[in-house]
């Protein structure tokens, strides 16, 4: 099940883009809603509250983009995806352990004094980097097919 939830996530963008016209937005809106479901269900994660609320909050992005008078809120997955990226390498970093310490010491990995200032850095590294792609992604759909 794995790798069918893989298979879908990695043909996700081909989809939107070769339905993007002939298919209307609600329905990729539900195909999305369905990859995110599958994720969560046969995902492996500690935090179940955590998928829960992205689950809520990505339902009622695609609950919104199948609406008749918003056609395009699809084009900003994206940056949702981008921002929420954005808010969880942050936020973990005003925590003792940011977000990869926690990978590398869930998956059994010596961290040792300098490794936290790397993984610190690193996860620095993430924040800025998804806060440039909010920006590239924003200004992706903003100027559309020009």
């Amino acid at each position: 099940m794995q790798l069918i939830v893989v298979v879908v996530a990695v043909l996700y963008p081909f989809a939107i883009y070769f339905g993007h016209g002939t298919v209307s937005s609600g329905v990729l809106a539900a195909f999305l809603a369905v990859v995110l479901l599958l994720r969560v269900l046969f995902g492996q994660f500690d935090s179940v509250w955590k998928w829960v609320a992205l689950v809520v909050v990505l339902l009622g992005f695609a609950v919104y983009s199948w609406l008749p008078f918003n056609s395009g809120a699809l084009n900003y997955y994206p940056v949702a995806m981008n921002s929420m990226m954005f808010l969880l390498f942050g936020l973990s970093l005003l925590r003792k352990q940011p977000l990869i310490e926690q990978i590398a010491r869930k998956r059994g990995m010596p961290v040792d004094d300098y490794n936290i200032s790397y993984l610190r850095n690193l996860t620095l590294v993430w924040t800025v980097f998804f806060g440039f792609s909010i920006i590239m992604s924003t200004w992706t759909v903003l100027a559309g097919d020009r």
